[in-house]
């Protein structure tokens, strides 16, 4: 049964599991081979009883019939089949070390190892024609959609013909899919990134050209590492070892793939994949500009992203862009087209976006005191902040310090003053007295427990204190903020105080900047425009 084949696999992948850690002294290179190819044996037997194995689960599950038995089977089936195909006894690590053998010069490859190999890629082919003809049906589940999806990812680097035909998935977006999956979550720009109302480029044009400017340098720092490819023959040598096969036949297939694959809910998880199988095979620090095909697909996911709306992320472009996020510096142009794309009006809108980005951050820095990446977009960060901070709603004023005051640890000198200046300059009067009580603590929490970190520091002179210039400590610059908003108060509220409209009490001149109401509702500053927008930072 096909249990007790799985059970079987499952005893022989520990038995070859112990013969590779032991085969330099117990066992010989005859046991090995044996090894190696009862399971090509088992994948064959596999592929071999496919249909009998598979399809009845799979025509179970379509009819609303399955039981949890035939699940579990379809389960264990595609789950046996891939890890087949990732079995280190077939890595071409494996093969490029025999090949150098013990003494000073190479040693040949052998008859055993070339038909091992060879086994391996005839039957890498068959089971991808087997995940190719799953793809292409017209009814597809989940797990079948995953499954075909890796193992296209794995045929990507292993069956090195195939990878222009899949790379062409990356520029062929359908329309028509496209219409149907971006509803009202994806803007219409055009494709050369013109925005003809002003001739100038769009936000989504900006990134996109900042990142080609980006690529070039990251492609000249990247050719001095040349040992990435000799330390990784897995992700470039497969054409090298195994040439003179016909591809022909898998090629005819695959282009019926291109299509389907452009899609969004299929590009996304494939783009995954194939981060995720170079983060699980490649030996040292990964260099990731030399990974094949790799630049082309970013800025597939990054042209795909910029025109969608924050709100309208799914959860696949997610996972997508937090499996490119191994590679920091690409942070600072996915964070631009989140920030750029979201409605600052809408509290759900504002909510997902800071989620995304404290999520993001947490990737590319895991330690809460660990700094940004120094090309981060801060001024677009700062600039959307400054927006947020300006809002009526008090949910969105609670998230965005919330956010802050979790990231605030990870700036250092000139990034923390500049913080200082976004709270203390621009927004103080506004969230130091604002009327909902938790916007209010949080406000309060940042000035003590981020921005006040260093604890009280002696008073310096009066005239040190009036002066309040960039040398006067955090301390005296918050005192003299606090008794600026307090006399303020208690000026507004007296009504023999006789302060014309619009002027500032402390300093009797136009302020252009504050009311002199004493609700705070009304001192918080607000951005008109109407009820929707998003933030957008020249």
């Amino acid at each position: 049964s096909f249990e007790l084949g799985v059970e079987l696999f499952n005893t022989s992948r520990k038995m070859c599991q112990d013969i590779q850690s032991s085969s330099s002294f117990v066992y010989t290179r005859k046991t090995t081979y044996e090894g190696q190819r009862a399971l090509l044996d088992f994948w064959g037997f596999l592929l071999k009883h496919e249909d009998k194995l598979n399809s009845e689960s799979i025509s179970n599950h379509r009819a609303g019939t399955e039981t949890k038995s035939s699940a579990r089977h379809q389960q264990l089936f595609l789950d046996t089949m891939k890890a087949l195909t990732l079995r280190d006894e077939f890595d071409l690590a494996q093969l490029r070390n025999k090949s150098r053998g013990e003494g000073a010069g190479p040693t040949p490859i052998s008859q055993e190892d070339k038909d091992v190999f060879n086994k391996y890629r005839i039957l890498l082919q068959r089971t991808i024609e087997m995940a190719v003809r799953i793809f292409l049906s017209e009814k597809l589940i989940q797990e079948e959609r995953m499954f075909c999806l890796e193992l296209l990812a794995i045929s990507f680097f292993r069956i090195p013909t195939l990878c222009g035909f899949l790379l062409d998935s990356a520029d062929e977006e359908q329309e028509e899919d496209g219409e149907q999956e971006r509803g009202q979550g994806e803007e219409k720009q055009p494709k050369d990134g013109k925005d003809d109302r002003k001739g100038e480029l769009s936000a989504s044009g900006r990134i996109i050209e900042a990142f080609k400017q980006y690529k070039e340098k990251a492609k000249a720092e990247d050719r001095k590492f040349f040992s990435f490819f000799e330390n990784n023959p897995s992700l470039f040598d497969w054409t090298v070892w195994l040439q003179g096969v016909n591809d022909d036949w898998l090629k005819s297939s695959i282009t019926k793939v291109k299509i389907k694959l452009s899609r969004p809910e299929n590009f996304f998880p494939f783009v995954s994949f194939i981060i995720c199988h170079v983060c699980k095979i490649a030996v040292g620090q990964i260099h990731f500009g030399l990974v094949p095909g790799y630049w082309t697909l970013v800025a597939a996911v990054l042209e795909r992203v910029s025109r969608r709306r924050a709100a309208a992320y799914t959860e696949t472009m997610v996972q997508c862009i937090s499996d490119l996020l191994q590679n920091r510096s690409l942070l600072r142009f996915f964070a631009q087209a989140l920030l750029l794309t979201t409605d600052a009006f809408d509290c759900a809108s504002v909510d997902k976006s800071l989620n995304l980005l404290d999520e993001w951050f947490l990737i590319v820095a895991p330690d809460m005191a660990d700094p940004l990446p120094g090309n981060m977009c801060f001024d677009t960060l700062f600039g959307a902040l400054d927006v947020l901070l300006q809002s009526n709603h008090f949910q969105v004023l609670l998230k965005t310090l919330t956010f802050i005051y979790m990231h605030l640890g990870r700036a250092y000198g000139a990034l923390r003053t500049r913080f200082c200046g976004l709270l203390l300059d621009k927004h103080f009067s506004a969230l130091f007295l604002h009327w909902h009580p938790e916007v209010r603590l949080m406000f309060h929490r940042i000035l003590i427990f981020r921005l006040n970190r260093l604890g009280i520091k002696q008073a310096g002179t009066d005239k040190q204190d009036k002066a309040m210039g960039p040398s006067a400590s955090f301390e005296h610059q918050l005192l003299h903020k606090v008794q600026q908003v307090m006399e303020l108060d208690t000026s507004s509220s007296d009504p023999t105080t006789a302060v014309g409209e619009g002027e500032d009490p402390l300093t009797q001149k136009k302020s252009s900047s504050e009311g002199g109401g004493g609700d705070s509702k009304q001192a918080t500053a607000t951005k008109n425009g109407g009820g929707g927008g998003t933030v957008h930072v020249q």
